[in-house]
Order: structure tokens, then sequence, then C-alpha cells
């Protein structure tokens, strides 16, 4: 039987719902958005895949380090390996570093208290989230199955037989949980799996201010080469296909692509997750978290749920739970809570 392994990516959960409730706080009037909403998401998402662990990554210290040395304007803007280099006035410098610290706080809140949630826990220092996620993948057991939680969709390219994502927006109270598959991909995406890498190396990523091919989306790359839709394409049979038109009809689309050929190698080497960006922390790191057991004292576990529960309770979360009802709030982390206690049985006890 295969066991289920939710993988959550959680700078961008905490990041998301920290932006998106901005009008929740705690009993001491602190933002408390990113953590709640963390808590709150993270526990519909283990309702719709019903996992038996999961595991959250986090970026490292100078995370993206990596990639900036390649490609020096990897993340223009937000580098997390450099201080503070644009200048504002002394109002808005402030108010950046207000939201900038306020963020790191909930991360640190966040981790702690899923922590007691028998959530398992990646982090390396120079690595990010998405590196280690597809680390975790491509060394996966036999026997595990992997749910993906993030929008993020650089992940594409890493679904298979094996490798699901779950829809991040979907709804609580949805009938049915959407995952994307590799039978589904091209109903939700307009074209095959096998092209996922390419099209996001044309595409260009703007958060990440990843460029890529001037001109052309989806909806043109299909309109000039409509089998990109059903058969796998490379960088030099796209430029092939398109010198050939060309040839018939000079136009400035076909132009851009016959010289997008660094650009896209560039891309591939930012962006192929079958071949992330690591170090040999990162692969003992997933080692680790993969094979731990609970931390014991005196033959019981150190923490529990309830003592989360008493924490959310202080901080005065309980407010923005459905009908103040912190049991039923915090009812996914059970499921997980045995299934944990029950590998580390399992381990101890042989």
């Amino acid at each position: 039987m295969s066991r289920k392994v939710l993988l959550v990516d959680g700078e961008w959960n905490l990041k998301r719902n920290f932006k998106a409730r901005g009008n929740i706080f705690s009993n001491n009037g602190e933002h408390c958005g990113g953590v709640f909403g963390f808590i709150e998401t993270l526990g519909i998402a283990i309702n719709k895949v019903l996992p038996d662990r999961v595991i959250v990554f986090w970026d490292g210290e100078m995370s993206g380090k990596m990639r900036y040395d390649l490609y020096p304007l990897y993340k223009e803007g937000h580098k997390s390996w450099e201080p503070e280099s644009y200048i504002r006035t002394e109002q808005e410098l402030t108010e950046d570093l207000k939201r900038k610290y306020s963020c790191n706080n909930q991360k640190l809140k966040t981790k702690n208290l899923i922590d007691g949630l028998f959530i398992r826990q990646a982090e390396v220092d120079l690595i990010e989230g998405d590196d280690l996620i597809a680390l975790y993948i491509l060394n996966k057991s036999e026997d595990e199955k992997i749910f993906i939680y993030s929008s993020d969709n650089d992940y594409l390219q890493l679904i298979s037989e094996d490798v699901y994502i779950l829809n991040p927006n979907h709804k609580k109270d949805s009938p049915e949980p959407l995952f994307y598959t590799p039978n589904n991909f091209k109903q939700h995406f307009g074209f095959i799996l096998e092209n996922a890498l390419l099209f996001k190396c044309i595409d260009g990523d703007d958060s990440d201010k990843i460029t890529g091919i001037p001109g052309v989306g989806l909806t043109t790359l299909l309109k000039y080469f409509p089998k990109f839709a059903d058969e796998e394409y490379t960088i030099d049979r796209l430029i092939e296909e398109a010198f050939t038109l060309y040839s018939k009809k000079k136009l400035k689309t076909l132009e851009a692509i016959l010289g997008s050929r660094k650009v896209c190698e560039l891309n591939k080497k930012l962006m192929d997750l079958k071949n992330p960006m690591i170090n040999e922390d990162a692969v003992n790191e997933i080692e680790t978290i993969r094979h731990c057991v609970l931390a014991r004292e005196n033959g019981q576990v150190d923490r529990s749920i309830q003592d989360v529960m008493k924490e959310v309770m202080a901080e005065g979360y309980i407010r923005y739970m459905w009908n103040n009802d912190i049991n039923h709030f915090f009812m996914p982390y059970n499921r997980i809570a045995v299934k944990e206690k029950e590998y580390t049985n399992q381990i101890l006890n042989g």
C-alpha cells in the first residue's frame, strides 16, 4: 500500500496568508494573519489529501544565492542574501521594515506551532524550498505517493504518476479536491506535461525577475506551433520550425524565437527542478527528515496538540475560527499525530 506524503511550500503559504489576512490580530494587537492562515489552510489541505505525513519546506538563509551567481537579476528587489539596498523616505522605509519584521516573526511562530502539530520541517542555508521539495521527490521511496501544495508553476514539471499537485485555490467546503495529474494536465494548461519546463523557460517568471521570450505567451506559441499542445518539443525543434516559418513570413515573434536559444538555455539552468540547485547539507537534511522519529521524554512525546491549542488560545486566535470551535479547527492534525506516533513506534520497536 502506498503512503501519502504532503509536501508544502512553506514560504508561499505563509506569505500569501500574510498578505491576504491583514485584518487578523492577536490579543496583544500584533498582526497574525500569516500564522493563523497558514495553520487553517494547511489543515484544509490535509483534509483534502488525507496524508500519512506532512513536510513543510522553507527557504534557508541566503537562499537563491546560487541562482543569483548565474543570473544577477534573479529576484531583483527582494534578494534574501543582501542587505536592504533600495532608497526610501524615512516613513516608507519604516513601513517596509515593519512588514518584513512582522512576516519574519510570523514565520518563526508558525514553525514553532506546527512543530507541535507533528508536522515535519526542512530548511537548509543557501537552498530554496522548491529545490528541497524537488530533491525529496527525486529520491522518494517507491511506496510514496506525493502531493505538492503550492501555486508555483515551477512544480508542474515534477508531476508524474506518483506526484500530484493540489490546486491551492481549493475551497474549504468544495465537494472534491482538484489535483493536477498527468491525465488532466493538458486539460488545465493547454499542452502536454512533457512541455512544462520548456514553456516555463519561454514564459519566464516575473516574480523571480527571470525574462522569457518577449511577446511569446501560450496563445501566441500555440498559434504558430499548434503541435506544441500534443507533441514533445525541445528548444532545437522550436527554433527549427520557427526558421521554416520565418523564411515564408518575417514576423517579430518568430524573430524573437530564433534568437532565444541562450535565454532558454539559461532559464533551464535556473528553473529545471529535475536538476535542483543543492549541496551536501541539503542531501543530508532530506535523508534526516525522511527517516526521523518523534522526540521522546520518559516514553512520551515531549509536546502535544493540546499544548499548541493552549498557545493559540492565549494568542486569541479562537475568535477567527469557525463557530469558535478549536477542536474542529485542529482535527486534521490529529490524523498526522496518530500517523507519526505509529511510525515512531514501528521504528523504535521494530
